[in-house]
Protein backbone atom coordinates (compact mmCIF):
# COMPACT_ATOMS: atom_id res chain seq x y z
CA UNK A 1 0.00 0.00 0.00
CA UNK A 2 1.28 3.47 -0.87
CA UNK A 3 1.89 5.80 2.08
CA UNK A 4 -0.80 8.45 2.41
CA UNK A 5 -0.30 12.14 3.05
CA UNK A 6 -1.51 11.89 6.64
CA UNK A 7 1.17 9.35 7.55
CA UNK A 8 3.91 11.30 5.78
CA UNK A 9 2.99 14.52 7.58
CA UNK A 10 2.88 12.78 10.98
CA UNK A 11 6.20 11.06 10.31
CA UNK A 12 7.95 14.28 9.30
CA UNK A 13 6.50 16.07 12.34
CA UNK A 14 7.89 13.31 14.58
CA UNK A 15 11.30 13.51 12.92
CA UNK A 16 11.33 17.31 13.28
CA UNK A 17 10.48 16.96 16.97
CA UNK A 18 13.35 14.49 17.40
CA UNK A 19 15.73 16.95 15.73
CA UNK A 20 14.58 19.68 18.10
CA UNK A 21 15.25 17.50 21.15
CA UNK A 22 18.64 16.40 19.82
CA UNK A 23 19.59 20.05 19.37
CA UNK A 24 19.09 20.61 23.11
CA UNK A 25 21.64 17.97 24.13
CA UNK A 26 24.77 19.59 25.50
CA UNK A 27 23.07 22.91 26.26
CA UNK A 28 19.94 22.07 28.22
CA UNK A 29 19.24 18.66 29.75
CA UNK A 30 15.54 17.79 29.59
CA UNK A 31 14.78 14.68 31.71
CA UNK A 32 11.81 13.83 29.47
CA UNK A 33 13.63 14.51 26.20
CA UNK A 34 14.94 10.99 25.65
CA UNK A 35 11.54 9.48 26.40
CA UNK A 36 9.91 11.91 23.97
CA UNK A 37 12.40 11.07 21.21
CA UNK A 38 11.81 7.39 21.84
CA UNK A 39 8.05 7.83 21.41
CA UNK A 40 8.54 9.81 18.20
CA UNK A 41 10.83 7.11 16.76
CA UNK A 42 8.38 4.38 17.77
CA UNK A 43 5.52 6.17 16.01
CA UNK A 44 7.48 6.59 12.78
CA UNK A 45 8.58 2.96 12.88
CA UNK A 46 5.04 1.68 13.35
CA UNK A 47 3.63 3.74 10.49
CA UNK A 48 6.51 2.89 8.15
CA UNK A 49 6.07 -0.83 8.82
CA UNK A 50 2.33 -0.52 8.18
CA UNK A 51 3.00 0.88 4.69
CA UNK A 52 5.78 -1.57 3.88
CA UNK A 53 8.62 0.97 4.14
CA UNK A 54 10.98 -1.61 5.62
CA UNK A 55 14.17 0.42 5.22
CA UNK A 56 12.66 3.31 7.19
CA UNK A 57 11.20 0.98 9.84
CA UNK A 58 14.55 -0.81 10.28
CA UNK A 59 16.38 2.51 10.61
CA UNK A 60 13.94 3.77 13.24
CA UNK A 61 14.32 0.48 15.14
CA UNK A 62 18.07 1.10 15.38
CA UNK A 63 17.44 4.69 16.53
CA UNK A 64 15.21 3.25 19.25
CA UNK A 65 18.00 0.88 20.26
CA UNK A 66 20.47 3.77 20.63
CA UNK A 67 17.96 5.75 22.69
CA UNK A 68 17.16 2.66 24.79
CA UNK A 69 20.67 2.81 26.31
CA UNK A 70 20.01 6.34 27.60
CA UNK A 71 16.39 5.61 28.46
CA UNK A 72 17.35 2.82 30.83
CA UNK A 73 20.40 4.54 32.33
CA UNK A 74 18.74 7.92 32.72
CA UNK A 75 21.83 9.59 31.21
CA UNK A 76 21.21 11.74 28.09
CA UNK A 77 23.12 10.73 24.94
CA UNK A 78 26.56 12.26 24.61
CA UNK A 79 27.25 14.70 21.79
CA UNK A 80 28.76 12.04 19.52
CA UNK A 81 25.61 9.92 19.88
CA UNK A 82 23.42 12.97 19.28
CA UNK A 83 25.29 13.71 16.04
CA UNK A 84 24.82 10.11 14.91
CA UNK A 85 21.09 10.27 15.69
CA UNK A 86 20.83 13.56 13.77
CA UNK A 87 22.35 11.80 10.76
CA UNK A 88 19.94 8.88 11.07
CA UNK A 89 16.92 11.20 11.37
CA UNK A 90 18.07 13.07 8.26
CA UNK A 91 18.41 9.78 6.37
CA UNK A 92 14.87 8.75 7.37
CA UNK A 93 13.54 12.15 6.30
CA UNK A 94 15.29 11.80 2.93
CA UNK A 95 13.70 8.43 2.29
CA UNK A 96 10.25 9.80 3.16
CA UNK A 97 10.23 13.29 1.66
CA UNK A 98 12.42 12.96 -1.42
CA UNK A 99 11.08 9.58 -2.45
CA UNK A 100 14.70 8.48 -2.51
CA UNK A 101 15.69 4.86 -2.45
CA UNK A 102 18.02 3.81 0.35
CA UNK A 103 21.54 4.73 -0.74
CA UNK A 104 22.92 1.28 0.03
CA UNK A 105 26.59 2.07 0.86
CA UNK A 106 25.67 5.14 2.91
CA UNK A 107 22.80 3.38 4.68
CA UNK A 108 24.91 0.32 5.43
CA UNK A 109 27.64 2.47 6.99
CA UNK A 110 25.07 4.38 9.03
CA UNK A 111 23.32 1.27 10.33
CA UNK A 112 26.68 -0.26 11.24
CA UNK A 113 27.55 2.79 13.37
CA UNK A 114 24.09 2.74 14.99
CA UNK A 115 24.49 -0.95 15.86
CA UNK A 116 27.92 -0.31 17.34
CA UNK A 117 26.60 2.60 19.40
CA UNK A 118 23.62 0.57 20.65
CA UNK A 119 25.73 -2.59 21.05
CA UNK A 120 23.33 -4.43 18.75
CA UNK A 121 25.03 -7.36 16.99
CA UNK A 122 25.16 -7.25 13.20
CA UNK A 123 23.04 -10.18 11.92
CA UNK A 124 25.35 -10.89 8.99
CA UNK A 125 28.09 -9.07 7.11
CA UNK A 126 26.68 -6.98 4.27
CA UNK A 127 23.00 -7.87 4.87
CA UNK A 128 20.81 -5.76 2.60
CA UNK A 129 17.25 -5.36 1.39
CA UNK A 130 16.72 -6.41 -2.25
CA UNK A 131 13.91 -6.75 -4.73
CA UNK A 132 14.12 -9.75 -7.08
CA UNK A 133 11.92 -9.56 -10.19
CA UNK A 134 11.46 -12.70 -12.29
CA UNK A 135 9.71 -13.15 -15.65
CA UNK A 136 8.68 -16.63 -16.77
CA UNK A 137 5.94 -18.25 -18.87
CA UNK A 138 5.29 -20.41 -15.78
CA UNK A 139 5.31 -17.70 -13.09
CA UNK A 140 3.57 -19.69 -10.37
CA UNK A 141 6.05 -22.56 -10.64
CA UNK A 142 9.01 -20.19 -10.55
CA UNK A 143 7.45 -18.32 -7.61
CA UNK A 144 7.17 -21.55 -5.64
CA UNK A 145 10.80 -22.34 -6.49
CA UNK A 146 12.04 -18.98 -5.19
CA UNK A 147 10.08 -19.42 -1.97
CA UNK A 148 11.58 -22.89 -1.64
CA UNK A 149 15.13 -21.58 -2.08
CA UNK A 150 14.83 -19.17 0.83
CA UNK A 151 13.05 -21.77 2.92
CA UNK A 152 15.47 -24.64 2.33
CA UNK A 153 18.92 -23.06 2.03
CA UNK A 154 20.33 -22.08 5.41
CA UNK A 155 22.05 -18.69 5.41
CA UNK A 156 20.53 -17.53 2.14
CA UNK A 157 18.51 -14.88 3.91
CA UNK A 158 14.90 -14.02 4.63
CA UNK A 159 12.02 -13.81 2.16
CA UNK A 160 9.99 -10.86 3.45
CA UNK A 161 7.20 -10.76 0.89
CA UNK A 162 6.16 -11.88 -2.57
CA UNK A 163 4.00 -10.07 -5.12
CA UNK A 164 1.69 -11.98 -7.45
CA UNK A 165 2.52 -9.38 -10.11
CA UNK A 166 0.92 -9.07 -13.54
CA UNK A 167 1.18 -11.61 -16.36
CA UNK A 168 4.52 -13.40 -16.35
CA UNK A 169 6.20 -11.17 -13.75
CA UNK A 170 6.70 -11.98 -10.07
CA UNK A 171 8.50 -9.82 -7.48
CA UNK A 172 10.08 -10.77 -4.15
CA UNK A 173 11.39 -8.63 -1.29
CA UNK A 174 14.33 -10.31 0.48
CA UNK A 175 16.95 -9.52 3.11
CA UNK A 176 20.24 -11.31 2.42
CA UNK A 177 24.02 -11.03 2.67
CA UNK A 178 24.54 -13.16 -0.44
CA UNK A 179 26.01 -11.31 -3.43
CA UNK A 180 23.95 -10.75 -6.58
CA UNK A 181 25.98 -13.26 -8.61
CA UNK A 182 25.35 -16.00 -6.08
CA UNK A 183 21.62 -15.27 -6.12
CA UNK A 184 21.62 -15.38 -9.93
CA UNK A 185 23.42 -18.75 -9.88
CA UNK A 186 20.75 -20.22 -7.61
CA UNK A 187 17.85 -18.74 -9.55
CA UNK A 188 19.36 -19.93 -12.83
CA UNK A 189 18.34 -23.47 -11.83
CA UNK A 190 14.72 -22.42 -12.40
CA UNK A 191 14.72 -19.48 -14.85
CA UNK A 192 17.00 -17.88 -17.43
CA UNK A 193 19.42 -15.30 -16.03
CA UNK A 194 18.18 -12.71 -18.53
CA UNK A 195 14.72 -12.98 -16.99
CA UNK A 196 15.93 -12.01 -13.49
CA UNK A 197 16.45 -8.46 -12.19
CA UNK A 198 17.95 -7.65 -8.77
CA UNK A 199 17.86 -4.12 -7.40
CA UNK A 200 17.06 -2.03 -4.32
CA UNK A 201 13.35 -1.94 -3.44
CA UNK A 202 11.69 1.35 -4.46
CA UNK A 203 10.03 3.57 -1.86
CA UNK A 204 6.74 5.24 -2.66
CA UNK A 205 7.04 8.98 -3.17
CA UNK A 206 5.04 11.47 -1.12
CA UNK A 207 3.34 12.69 -4.29
CA UNK A 208 1.67 9.37 -4.87
CA UNK A 209 -1.90 8.97 -3.65
CA UNK A 210 -2.91 6.34 -1.14
CA UNK A 211 -5.35 3.62 -2.11
CA UNK A 212 -8.01 4.98 0.22
CA UNK A 213 -11.11 5.66 -1.81
CA UNK A 214 -12.28 9.20 -1.18
CA UNK A 215 -15.79 10.38 -1.85
CA UNK A 216 -17.31 13.68 -2.90
CA UNK A 217 -14.80 16.50 -3.06
CA UNK A 218 -11.93 14.16 -2.12
CA UNK A 219 -10.16 16.42 0.38
CA UNK A 220 -6.79 15.19 1.57
CA UNK A 221 -5.54 16.23 4.99
CA UNK A 222 -1.90 16.90 5.71
CA UNK A 223 -1.49 17.92 9.34
CA UNK A 224 -3.52 21.10 9.72
CA UNK A 225 -3.90 21.54 5.93
CA UNK A 226 -6.77 20.15 3.84
CA UNK A 227 -6.23 19.71 0.12
CA UNK A 228 -9.44 20.35 -1.80
CA UNK A 229 -10.54 19.58 -5.33
CA UNK A 230 -10.13 22.83 -7.31
CA UNK A 231 -13.66 22.73 -8.77
CA UNK A 232 -15.18 22.36 -5.31
CA UNK A 233 -13.08 25.21 -3.95
CA UNK A 234 -14.23 27.44 -6.83
CA UNK A 235 -17.88 26.56 -6.08
CA UNK A 236 -17.51 27.47 -2.40
CA UNK A 237 -15.78 30.74 -3.28
CA UNK A 238 -18.60 31.70 -5.65
CA UNK A 239 -21.16 30.87 -2.96
CA UNK A 240 -19.31 33.00 -0.44
CA UNK A 241 -19.11 35.92 -2.92
CA UNK A 242 -22.85 35.83 -3.65
CA UNK A 243 -23.67 35.59 0.05
CA UNK A 244 -21.37 38.51 0.79
CA UNK A 245 -23.04 40.63 -1.91
CA UNK A 246 -26.49 39.73 -0.59
CA UNK A 247 -25.43 40.52 2.97
CA UNK A 248 -24.12 43.95 1.86
CA UNK A 249 -27.44 44.81 0.19
CA UNK A 250 -29.32 43.67 3.30
CA UNK A 251 -27.13 45.88 5.54
CA UNK A 252 -27.77 48.88 3.31
CA UNK A 253 -31.50 48.16 3.44
CA UNK A 254 -31.40 48.24 7.24
CA UNK A 255 -29.53 51.57 7.23
CA UNK A 256 -30.29 53.22 3.86
CA UNK A 257 -27.98 56.16 3.03
CA UNK A 258 -30.47 57.27 0.37
CA UNK A 259 -33.66 55.85 -1.01
CA UNK A 260 -36.06 53.59 0.87
CA UNK A 261 -35.24 50.30 2.61
CA UNK A 262 -37.88 48.59 0.49
CA UNK A 263 -36.12 49.62 -2.72
CA UNK A 264 -32.70 48.43 -1.55
CA UNK A 265 -33.89 45.10 -0.09
CA UNK A 266 -35.91 44.25 -3.18
CA UNK A 267 -32.80 42.82 -4.80
CA UNK A 268 -32.27 40.33 -1.96
CA UNK A 269 -34.13 37.01 -2.11
CA UNK A 270 -34.03 35.93 1.55
CA UNK A 271 -34.95 32.34 0.71
CA UNK A 272 -32.14 31.99 -1.82
CA UNK A 273 -29.73 33.68 0.56
CA UNK A 274 -30.56 31.21 3.37
CA UNK A 275 -30.26 28.30 0.94
CA UNK A 276 -26.82 29.56 -0.05
CA UNK A 277 -25.77 29.79 3.60
CA UNK A 278 -26.78 26.16 4.17
CA UNK A 279 -24.93 25.02 1.04
CA UNK A 280 -21.77 26.87 2.10
CA UNK A 281 -21.96 25.39 5.59
CA UNK A 282 -22.43 21.87 4.23
CA UNK A 283 -19.52 22.35 1.84
CA UNK A 284 -17.23 23.53 4.61
CA UNK A 285 -18.33 20.69 6.91
CA UNK A 286 -17.43 18.19 4.18
CA UNK A 287 -13.88 19.58 4.30
CA UNK A 288 -13.64 19.58 8.08
CA UNK A 289 -15.03 16.04 8.51
CA UNK A 290 -13.97 12.74 7.03
CA UNK A 291 -14.98 9.07 7.36
CA UNK A 292 -13.34 6.79 9.91
CA UNK A 293 -12.45 4.57 6.95
CA UNK A 294 -9.62 7.04 6.30
CA UNK A 295 -7.66 5.52 9.19
CA UNK A 296 -9.24 2.04 9.13
CA UNK A 297 -7.82 1.61 5.62
CA UNK A 298 -4.35 1.30 7.14
CA UNK A 299 -5.16 -1.86 9.06
CA UNK A 300 -5.49 -4.49 6.31
CA UNK A 301 -2.01 -3.84 4.84
CA UNK A 302 -0.59 -3.76 8.37
CA UNK A 303 -1.97 -7.26 9.04
CA UNK A 304 -0.44 -8.48 5.79
CA UNK A 305 2.94 -7.09 6.83
CA UNK A 306 3.06 -8.53 10.34
CA UNK A 307 1.51 -11.92 9.57
CA UNK A 308 4.67 -13.22 7.93
CA UNK A 309 6.95 -11.93 10.67
CA UNK A 310 4.78 -13.36 13.45
CA UNK A 311 3.94 -16.56 11.54
CA UNK A 312 0.25 -15.90 12.20
CA UNK A 313 -2.72 -15.34 9.91
CA UNK A 314 -5.52 -12.89 10.63
CA UNK A 315 -9.11 -12.31 9.61
CA UNK A 316 -10.18 -8.67 9.83
CA UNK A 317 -13.70 -7.38 10.35
CA UNK A 318 -14.52 -3.68 10.39
CA UNK A 319 -17.66 -1.75 11.32
CA UNK A 320 -18.58 1.90 11.73
CA UNK A 321 -16.14 3.04 9.04
CA UNK A 322 -18.70 5.45 7.52
CA UNK A 323 -18.92 7.55 10.72
CA UNK A 324 -17.79 11.12 10.05
CA UNK A 325 -15.36 12.80 12.43
CA UNK A 326 -13.31 15.97 12.56
CA UNK A 327 -10.22 15.39 10.40
CA UNK A 328 -7.87 16.67 13.09
CA UNK A 329 -9.35 14.08 15.46
CA UNK A 330 -8.87 11.37 12.83
CA UNK A 331 -5.24 12.38 12.49
CA UNK A 332 -4.70 12.19 16.25
CA UNK A 333 -6.34 8.75 16.50
CA UNK A 334 -4.43 7.11 13.63
CA UNK A 335 -1.25 6.39 15.57
CA UNK A 336 -2.84 4.94 18.75
CA UNK A 337 -5.10 2.80 16.55
CA UNK A 338 -2.07 1.28 14.81
CA UNK A 339 -0.47 0.60 18.22
CA UNK A 340 -3.57 -1.27 19.40
CA UNK A 341 -3.78 -3.42 16.27
CA UNK A 342 -0.08 -4.32 16.43
CA UNK A 343 -0.42 -5.28 20.10
CA UNK A 344 -3.47 -7.44 19.32
CA UNK A 345 -1.53 -9.25 16.58
CA UNK A 346 1.64 -9.75 18.62
CA UNK A 347 0.41 -10.26 22.18
CA UNK A 348 -3.25 -11.19 21.72
CA UNK A 349 -3.59 -13.78 18.97
CA UNK A 350 -1.90 -17.13 19.57
CA UNK A 351 0.17 -19.12 17.07
CA UNK A 352 -1.94 -21.30 14.72
CA UNK A 353 -0.92 -24.58 16.36
CA UNK A 354 -1.85 -23.23 19.79
CA UNK A 355 -5.24 -22.05 18.54
CA UNK A 356 -5.99 -25.39 16.90
CA UNK A 357 -5.09 -27.24 20.10
CA UNK A 358 -7.61 -25.02 21.94
CA UNK A 359 -10.34 -25.74 19.41
CA UNK A 360 -10.12 -22.31 17.79
CA UNK A 361 -9.75 -21.53 14.07
CA UNK A 362 -6.10 -21.32 13.01
CA UNK A 363 -6.57 -17.72 11.86
CA UNK A 364 -6.90 -15.07 14.53
CA UNK A 365 -9.81 -12.65 14.39
CA UNK A 366 -9.16 -8.90 14.67
CA UNK A 367 -12.26 -6.74 14.93
CA UNK A 368 -12.02 -2.96 14.61
CA UNK A 369 -15.17 -0.93 15.18
CA UNK A 370 -16.28 2.65 15.71
CA UNK A 371 -19.43 4.09 17.21
CA UNK A 372 -20.83 7.51 17.89
CA UNK A 373 -23.20 8.65 20.61
CA UNK A 374 -24.34 12.16 21.56
CA UNK A 375 -21.18 13.98 22.62
CA UNK A 376 -18.95 10.90 22.32
CA UNK A 377 -17.12 8.72 19.81
CA UNK A 378 -15.40 5.41 20.53
CA UNK A 379 -13.07 3.13 18.58
CA UNK A 380 -12.37 -0.43 19.71
CA UNK A 381 -9.84 -3.10 18.76
CA UNK A 382 -10.86 -6.62 19.76
CA UNK A 383 -9.03 -9.92 19.30
CA UNK A 384 -10.08 -13.51 19.98
CA UNK A 385 -6.72 -14.50 21.45
CA UNK A 386 -5.60 -15.87 24.78
CA UNK A 387 -6.68 -12.84 26.80
CA UNK A 388 -4.55 -11.00 29.33
CA UNK A 389 -2.70 -12.87 32.05
CA UNK A 390 -3.19 -11.29 35.46
CA UNK A 391 -0.06 -12.96 36.81
CA UNK A 392 2.13 -11.84 33.89
CA UNK A 393 1.04 -8.24 34.29
CA UNK A 394 1.67 -8.31 38.06
CA UNK A 395 5.08 -9.95 37.55
CA UNK A 396 6.04 -7.31 34.99
CA UNK A 397 5.03 -4.61 37.48
CA UNK A 398 7.12 -6.20 40.26
CA UNK A 399 10.11 -6.48 37.92
CA UNK A 400 9.98 -2.71 37.37
CA UNK A 401 9.37 -2.04 41.09
CA UNK A 402 5.92 -0.59 40.41
CA UNK A 403 3.84 -0.50 43.62
CA UNK A 404 0.75 -2.70 43.37
CA UNK A 405 -2.00 -2.33 46.02
CA UNK A 406 -3.15 -5.54 47.66
CA UNK A 407 -6.46 -6.97 46.50
CA UNK A 408 -6.38 -5.19 43.14
CA UNK A 409 -9.22 -6.37 40.88
CA UNK A 410 -8.75 -7.26 37.21
CA UNK A 411 -9.62 -3.76 35.98
CA UNK A 412 -7.00 -2.33 38.30
CA UNK A 413 -4.42 -4.84 37.09
CA UNK A 414 -5.13 -4.02 33.44
CA UNK A 415 -4.51 -0.34 34.23
CA UNK A 416 -0.90 -1.24 35.03
CA UNK A 417 -0.39 -1.86 31.30
CA UNK A 418 -0.46 1.92 30.83
CA UNK A 419 2.53 2.49 33.10
CA UNK A 420 5.45 3.80 30.97
CA UNK A 421 7.97 1.07 30.16
CA UNK A 422 5.88 -1.86 31.40
CA UNK A 423 5.69 -4.79 28.99
CA UNK A 424 4.82 -8.47 29.35
CA UNK A 425 6.80 -9.38 26.21
CA UNK A 426 9.55 -11.91 26.79
CA UNK A 427 11.88 -10.22 24.27
CA UNK A 428 12.10 -7.17 22.03
CA UNK A 429 11.07 -7.53 18.38
CA UNK A 430 10.49 -5.04 15.60
CA UNK A 431 6.73 -5.53 16.16
CA UNK A 432 6.51 -4.70 19.86
CA UNK A 433 7.99 -5.48 23.24
CA UNK A 434 9.67 -2.21 24.23
CA UNK A 435 6.86 -1.19 26.60
CA UNK A 436 5.93 2.05 24.87
CA UNK A 437 2.79 1.15 22.93
CA UNK A 438 0.05 1.33 25.57
CA UNK A 439 1.73 4.29 27.25
CA UNK A 440 1.64 6.17 23.95
CA UNK A 441 -2.00 5.20 23.33
CA UNK A 442 -3.19 6.52 26.65
CA UNK A 443 -1.08 9.67 26.48
CA UNK A 444 -2.49 10.59 23.07
CA UNK A 445 -6.10 9.79 23.95
CA UNK A 446 -5.97 11.64 27.27
CA UNK A 447 -4.55 14.64 25.39
CA UNK A 448 -7.86 14.63 23.48
CA UNK A 449 -9.81 14.63 26.74
CA UNK A 450 -10.67 10.95 26.38
CA UNK A 451 -9.96 7.66 28.11
CA UNK A 452 -8.87 4.10 27.30
CA UNK A 453 -10.53 1.02 28.80
CA UNK A 454 -9.56 -2.64 28.63
CA UNK A 455 -11.72 -5.74 28.99
CA UNK A 456 -10.32 -9.26 28.75
CA UNK A 457 -11.39 -12.87 29.27
CA UNK A 458 -8.98 -15.77 29.60
CA UNK A 459 -8.99 -17.80 26.41
CA UNK A 460 -11.54 -15.53 24.76
CA UNK A 461 -9.59 -12.39 23.90
CA UNK A 462 -9.09 -8.74 24.74
CA UNK A 463 -10.86 -5.52 23.76
CA UNK A 464 -9.29 -2.05 24.07
CA UNK A 465 -11.59 0.94 23.60
CA UNK A 466 -10.65 4.58 23.06
CA UNK A 467 -13.47 6.98 24.01
CA UNK A 468 -13.26 10.68 23.14
CA UNK A 469 -15.81 13.37 24.06
CA UNK A 470 -16.91 15.63 21.18
CA UNK A 471 -17.89 19.27 21.06
CA UNK A 472 -20.94 20.60 19.20
CA UNK A 473 -18.98 20.72 15.94
CA UNK A 474 -17.98 17.06 16.18
CA UNK A 475 -14.38 17.74 17.18
CA UNK A 476 -12.45 16.89 20.35
CA UNK A 477 -13.09 19.07 23.39
CA UNK A 478 -9.34 19.65 23.68
CA UNK A 479 -8.25 21.92 20.85
CA UNK A 480 -4.84 22.18 19.21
Amino acid sequence: MLPDAMFLDEAIANLDAMDAELGRIGTLVDPDGVQAMFRHAHSVKGGAAAFGLDAVADLMHLIESVLEVSRRSGVPPELAAADLLHEAVDAARHMLTDGGRPRTPVLQALTKRLRERARVPVPSQGARLLRITVRSPEPDIVSAAVVGLFSDIAGLGELLSSDSGVGEERAFLVRTDVCDQELLDLLAMHVERSKVAIDAPPLSTPSEKSSIANQGVAPDIIGGIVRVDAAELRRLMQLARRLSEGSLVADRAANPPGGSAEELSAGVDIGQWQCGVRALRQGLESLVHGPVSTIFARIAPLLQRVSGRLKKQFVLSVSGESILLDRVLLQRLADPLIHLVRNACDHGVELPEQRLAMGKPADGHIEVSAGREPGLVWISVRDDGAGLSREKVLQAARTRAIPVPAGLDDQGVWQLLFVPGLTTAAFVTDISGRGVGMDVVRRQVVALGGDVTITSSAGQGTCVTMSIPLDDAGGPHVAG
